[in-house]
């Protein structure tokens, strides 16, 4: 459910903050179709929003929310960090393969 609301609102999971306690666990089975096979992603974009607003009458707003960060800077003795000593293509936290040819963060959720 997480993902049918962040796909057309173009943000990540983490910026989603009332009501998500169910919403990775909340299954649901959806079947809708466009008009036209000519649409575009914008307008399917507006036809997801507008199915959630109808059937699970969710509200969305946009709100600036001042939230806790890392900041990740230099110590007062300089850096410690050393180049890789293996220059090869970088590997995902099992150690296999290019983690940029595995993620789905930059495919569009509404093409496959």
């Amino acid at each position: 459910m997480l993902d049918l609301i962040t796909a057309p609102y173009g943000v990540e999971p983490a910026m989603v903050v009332e009501g998500q306690s169910g919403l990775n666990s909340d299954k649901f089975d959806g079947i809708a179709k466009a008009l036209t096979t000519a649409a575009t992603e914008e307008i399917l974009q507006a036809m997801l929003k507008t199915l959630l607003a109808d059937r699970f009458k969710l509200l969305a707003r946009q709100d600036t929310k001042e939230m806790p960060v890392y900041v990740l800077t230099v110590g007062k003795n300089g850096s410690k960090l050393r180049p890789a000593a293996n220059s090869g293509p970088p590997k995902t936290s099992r150690g296999e393969g290019d983690p940029t040819t595995t993620s789905s963060a930059n495919r569009s959720p509404w093409r496959t």
